[in-house]
């Protein structure tokens, strides 16, 4: 038994089946693109246009690498904004995620 566990491990190893790659993390954006996005938040809700909020949207930065559901995306966005204050609506969770999208605030600097 110990000889056929063996050749399918190292085949499982070598075929990439031991796991998914890690998704890279998500590096900080230019000062420029982190102060432009806080001036279109500002335009979904003024309570959005605060630092912590902009810094926080990095979290959103793999999802959208990685072609996460929409659903999961807004999830992301309406717990990003409810450490900050304020709950925000479905709709404005979907702005943000498109603003963040459209402003290539998740490349790199």
């Amino acid at each position: 038994m110990k000889k056929l566990i063996a050749p399918f491990l190292l085949i499982a190893a070598l075929s990439g089946c031991a796991g998914a790659p890690a998704a890279p993390a998500a590096t900080m954006p230019s000062v420029e693109k982190r102060e432009s996005l806080m001036k279109e938040l500002a335009v979904v809700s003024p309570e959005l246009a605060h630092p912590g909020v902009v810094a926080r949207a990095r979290s959103l930065c793999p999802g959208i690498a990685n072609g996460a559901p929409e659903a999961e995306q807004l999830q992301v966005v309406r717990n990003m904004v409810s450490k900050g204050g304020a709950p925000i609506t479905e709709e404005q969770a979907g702005k943000v995620v498109s603003i963040i999208k459209s402003s290539g605030f998740c490349t790199p600097a």
